[in-house]
């Protein structure tokens, strides 16, 4: 079991995947605005690839990896065994929206406050009846209004100011 300090307002995360994607920015993205706007917030990243977090960080934004690496948590999980991830009655915010993996790889939040970004315009990941609870925060301009599903029209927010400036290019 992996307990979450009560001292967090929100925890992100993302179904396992075995490779750095936009998700793990997502992550970061959102951890960044909820920290300028004086909420605390972790992200977990389940069974993530042995990569340099600090590396991929400081290589995007305009930020030190100090900042935010005490809230960072690599969660090995087994997909044989319940995968309890205790967070009291904390929000979650999954960004890849990915029900269906959470639900194989047996992982399990004890917070009923679930919400994952919708990303797939076929919607069919969304019947995994452990997650039937979760509100999918969704752009109805992209997805189209929930019908099976709770949802909410959402436009993701993009912490442009926290972003390094792309160097020139020189011709």
């Amino acid at each position: 079991m992996t307990t979450i300090d009560k001292k967090y307002d929100i925890v992100l995360t993302s179904s396992p995947i075995d490779e750095v994607s936009g998700h793990l920015f997502e992550c970061f993205d959102y951890y960044l605005l909820f920290k300028e706007n004086g909420l605390n917030a972790c992200i977990l990243l389940f069974n993530f690839p042995d990569v340099d977090l600090q590396k991929l960080f400081e290589g995007k934004y305009n930020a030190e990896w100090s900042s935010i690496k005490q809230d960072v948590m690599r969660v090995a999980v087994d997909p044989g065994k319940t995968n309890l991830i205790a967070v009291r009655d904390i929000p979650i915010l999954i960004v890849d929206g990915d029900c269906i993996t959470l639900e194989d790889y047996n992982i399990f939040f004890s917070s009923k406050k679930l919400f994952g970004f919708a990303s797939d315009l076929e919607n069919d990941y969304i019947m995994a009846p452990r997650y039937k609870g979760m509100v999918f925060l969704q752009d109805y301009r992209i997805y189209g209004e929930g019908v099976e599903f709770k949802s909410i029209d959402y436009v993701k927010k993009m912490p442009f100011r926290f972003y390094k400036r792309p160097k020139a290019r020189e011709d």
